[in-house]
């Protein structure tokens, strides 16, 4: 195999780490509270159209946000809140070019607004304008509010992107660190410092500084699947973090392969590096058979509304799909679902073998009751 891919030097594969984070897992909508069937919206203030606009936002329902933000700036054309606030709406809608044009008449009404300046950084962020990207954000930076909170190591770490993407990776590590003593279990953040490390190592110490971090991305995806249980989020999550780690590793081969004389790497290792190589390769093998659980994992998220779907056209009467069902509910960790089907199973054939092993297996796996001891 090894012959077929031209060398062992090509076991230790370059990949190059994005420089945009993994999207956070996005929050249920909150339905905005309803104004009085009373009140007419001509006769609500400024502010309470702001506010009732903001909610419909953060609910998506973006027409009527517009529609509020739009008699606003009727009243008062230069309402810095309105205008920001029709560039957010804009950004989640995916509208950049109408995001960037509200944003800029704030910025001009008003340059350090931060929602404006944080608007336009990560408008240039994403389209891969480091160097503006890095101008908007370092003045979001210096007006930042600290409410919410999660805003401050949000913008730290878009700020570190900025300055990684253009080429200034002290800075990117330094601004990361920040965000990380606030924050310091951000999952966002030390996937970036993962990333950064890797790019700048270039001895033995230094890339087993980038696989602590890459551990500490898995150990945060853990954490969250052992908090929140079996979910698609988070077994992205942590395919997210062992692909860092994979990545950690495939850039290993300066330090272990000798170098051609036209500088590129030959499959021949250094002179002692063989045990190093050997165990590098090890843990390659161990996080890609993890990669490979996961999307096994990530198969059967795939598969589970087709196989729930085909239990309701049957009317839950048949014993084999039912079995599939509870196959793929303890699959995905949705054990208490799967216990309810094992038991429906076992309703129409009493004597089916499969499911009462199931069933037991997953009522070892059930929790102790707490007994509190009377008074």
């Amino acid at each position: 195999m090894l012959k077929n891919l031209s060398g062992l030097s090509l076991m230790i594969l370059a990949i190059t780490l994005p420089v945009a984070v993994c999207p956070a897992q996005e929050q249920p909508l909150a339905e905005p509270e309803q104004t009085p069937a009373s009140v007419a919206i001509a006769d609500l203030t400024i502010p309470e159209l702001l506010m009732l606009a903001d909610q419909y936002r953060s609910a998506k329902r973006f027409t009527d946000a517009l529609n509020l933000v739009r008699l606003i700036v009727h009243k008062d054309e230069n309402n810095i809140d309105a205008l920001r606030l029709l560039g957010d709406i804009a950004w989640d809608m995916q509208n950049a070019e109408q995001a960037q044009k509200n944003w800029t008449l704030v910025r001009r009404i008003q340059p350090n607004d931060f929602g404006a300046n944080w608007g336009l950084g990560r408008l240039n962020l994403r389209s891969g304008q480091y160097r503006n990207a890095m101008y908007y954000i370092e003045v979001a930076e210096s007006v930042m509010p600290a409410d919410p909170p999660e805003i401050v190591p949000q913008v730290l770490i878009a700020l570190a992107q900025s300055y990684r993407g253009s080429g200034l990776r002290s800075q990117a590590v330094e601004t990361i660190q920040k965000a990380l003593t606030i924050d310091p279990r951000n999952f966002d953040a030390w996937y970036v410092l993962a990333a950064l490390r890797t790019e700048m190592a270039r001895s033995q110490e230094d890339f087993d500084q980038a696989l602590g971090d890459a551990d500490m991305l898995i150990e945060i995806a853990d954490n969250q699947l052992k908090t929140n249980g079996t979910t698609l989020a988070g077994i992205q999550m942590l395919q997210t973090a062992c692909r860092i780690k994979l990545g950690v590793l495939n850039a290993c081969g300066p330090i272990l392969f000798e170098r051609n004389p036209d500088g590129s790497l030959s499959d021949r290792l250094l002179p002692g590096m063989e045990k190093l190589a050997a165990n590098i390769f090890d843990k390659i093998v161990d996080v890609m058979m993890q990669q490979a659980d996961l999307e096994r994992t990530l198969v059967h998220f795939r598969i589970i509304a087709m196989a729930e779907k085909t239990v309701e056209v049957d009317g839950a009467t048949n014993p084999s799909t039912l079995m599939k069902l509870g196959s793929l509910q303890v699959a995905t960790g949705k054990l208490l679902e799967a216990t309810e089907t094992f038991q429906r199973v076992l309703a129409l054939d009493p004597m089916n073998k499969s499911a009462q092993r199931q069933l037991d297996a997953l009522q070892m796996q059930q929790p102790e009751p707490t007994i509190v001891p009377m008074p």
